[in-house]
């Protein structure tokens, strides 16, 4: 459950406004969360920019269609297939998080193999230029 957006108490129908703040891509959003287990807890979500899910929410918007329409004509058939569907675009969409999340760790990793080699380099050249003064 949503207690908090930003710090402001949930009622209601003002969830949306406030998850949807200054809706600015990457500014933040502080959300404080009750868990099913009675635990508090606070998580933060950065904001993307809409063209850059539209498509992802039009898909997840079309599930969401086809899923009621399904329930509406007690279609159980329908229903099988949309959640198979939306159970595959999930796990797609969590590996794709992944291989986002391990390229953001490679290229924390090769930033600090440069900046310990520009360190190298630097201590180096300061050798170099003590060695070549003359005293």
């Amino acid at each position: 459950m949503i207690l908090a957006v930003d710090g402001k108490e949930t009622k209601g129908a003002d969830i949306l406004r406030l998850l949807k703040g200054v809706d600015t891509p990457g500014s933040v959003v502080e959300l404080t969360l009750r868990r099913t287990s009675g635990e508090t807890e606070t998580v933060k979500l950065q904001r993307m920019a809409r063209d850059l899910i539209a498509d992802k929410k039009k898909l997840f918007d079309l599930f969401t269609h086809m899923l009621d329409r399904g329930r509406k004509d007690k279609d159980a058939e329908l229903i099988k297939y949309v959640e198979e569907a939306t159970e595959l675009w999930t796990a797609m969409m969590l590996e794709e998080h992944d291989q986002d999340e391990k390229c953001v760790e490679n290229v924390h990793g090769m930033q600090d193999v440069c900046d310990a080699w520009l360190e190298e380099l630097l201590s180096i050249l300061k050798v170099a230029e003590l060695e070549s003064s003359p005293l």
